[in-house]
């Protein structure tokens, strides 16, 4: 790595910030220039569509209005989109029974009502509009606007499956999965995710490599799993590159590569996936397939951490208990604990009781320590639940019950925990 001095720093970053504002000046212009000449050869189309718009033609009423909604050649407008989408809705176009039925679940450029979308879906549903089937099925899954339903969001689904619609059979293999309007079957599910995946549905793709990756359905395979997280992430799925990511950190059906496992992570960062952020954070923390950085994980689980991320909370929230690449300081670690404590995360519960037992940052408190570890243990921190053991067999804030204490222990070393089971063990007690 080359070194410089501080003031041999300045004078490098001076030149490389004047090439940079260069280059920026450079791609400014070009992007103008390109940007000129796509509106230019978008404006013709624009102005036909327009004109048979105007005379009254539906499929072009929804062709602007569908370019309003996405920015396709114009500036982006939601009430413009609505407008269009509402004329030709009226002449009853199903697509933009569909589209403008979508603005208004979402609310964009329309006052946001379940009920109006609803109501715009089961007219293009009527005509046989897969989509809408989709969406009647996802708004009672939910229980958007209407009672939720799983059994009547199954019927849906399968309208608009039957149809080869590729979000609703991933959709199905969902309910399949959880048991939600359905008998619980890994096996359903696997057969639905895998007629999804085969047309190229992410989702479904990514669900079908969770099945093999956890053998649920179908024998465990991680070479499975990564083909079909690969596929996802071929798509630009953030979620399927933060998956193989993990793969290879972990060496799942792979040689474990904190290198490879960071550029995967890198590239759902770039698309703002917060667990990447963390797990970056993590590699940069212990130095795996990166040097070694305390700061660069604070600014890492800081991105995390600032989307609401739990791990990323309660990482930084560590970093600044320990002051490792931060000033050290027990009332900002408590924050960031409660932060992600109020999501039910367990390691943040269980840090938060570390807290109140050795009296870091709080007034020491016992009682309030029990009540922060028996909220994660209950959740299967292994942590909590060797330290509510301690308590419970020493009698710290709790009446003493070493029975109770040696099952949190169990629980706790049965989770591998060596701390547990060397308590196990001073107790002359095998598990």
């Amino acid at each position: 790595m080359l070194l410089l001095h501080k003031s041999e720093l300045k004078k490098s970053f001076a030149k490389y910030a004047i090439t940079i504002a260069l280059l920026a000046a450079v791609i400014i212009l070009f992007n103008t220039i390109n940007a000129n000449i796509v509106c230019a050869q978008d404006q013709p189309n624009l102005d036909s569509l327009l004109q048979k718009a105007n005379q009254g033609d539906p499929e072009s009423q929804f062709q602007v209005g569908k370019l309003y909604e996405t920015g396709d050649g114009v500036r982006q407008n939601y009430s413009t989109a609505a407008k269009w989408y509402q004329k030709a809705a009226d002449q009853g176009y199903a697509m933009a029974q569909v589209h403008l039925g979508y603005l208004y679940q979402q609310g964009n450029g329309v006052r946001q009502s379940y009920s109006t979308a609803l109501e715009y879906y089961q007219k293009a549903a009527v005509q046989g509009s897969a989509e809408a089937e989709f969406r009647i099925g996802s708004l009672y899954a939910n229980g958007y606007g209407v009672a939720q339903n799983y059994s009547t969001a199954l019927e849906w689904y399968q309208k608009a499956a039957a149809k080869g619609y590729a979000s609703a059979e991933n959709n199905i293999g969902a309910l399949y999965e959880h048991g939600r309007g359905v008998a619980q079957s890994y096996a359903t599910a696997f057969e639905w995710y895998q007629r999804a995946a085969d047309r190229g549905e992410p989702i479904a793709q990514i669900n079908l490599a969770f099945l093999y990756e956890n053998g649920r359905g179908v024998a465990q395979n991680f070479a499975k799993a990564l083909e079909y997280f690969q596929k996802a992430a071929a798509q630009g799925n953030a979620e399927a590159q933060l998956q193989i990511g993990i793969l290879y950190e972990n060496g799942y059906g792979v040689t474990q590569n904190y290198s490879t496992a960071l550029e995967w992570y890198q590239k759902a960062a770039a698309q703002g996936h917060a667990e990447a952020e963390n797990n970056i954070g993590a590699l940069y923390e212990h130095g795996r397939g990166v040097a070694q950085s305390y700061a660069k994980a604070r600014e890492w689980y800081q991105k995390a951490a600032d989307k609401g991320e739990p791990w990323g909370q309660t990482n930084l929230g560590t970093l600044y208990e320990n002051g490792t690449g931060v000033r050290q300081s027990y009332s900002k670690a408590l924050e960031y604990y409660q932060k992600a404590a109020a999501q039910g995360f367990a390691r943040a519960e269980f840090k938060i009781g570390w807290l109140y037992e050795n009296g870091f940052g709080v007034k020491q408190n016992y009682s309030t320590a029990l009540e922060w570890y028996q909220k994660a243990a209950n959740k299967g921190d292994p942590f909590a639940q060797n330290n509510l053991g301690w308590l419970l067999e020493n009698g710290y804030g709790v009446t003493q019950n070493v029975s109770e204490a040696i099952e949190w222990y169990k629980k706790s070393a049965a989770q591998g925990n060596p701390t547990a089971l060397a308590n196990l063990r001073r107790l002359g007690v095998s598990m």
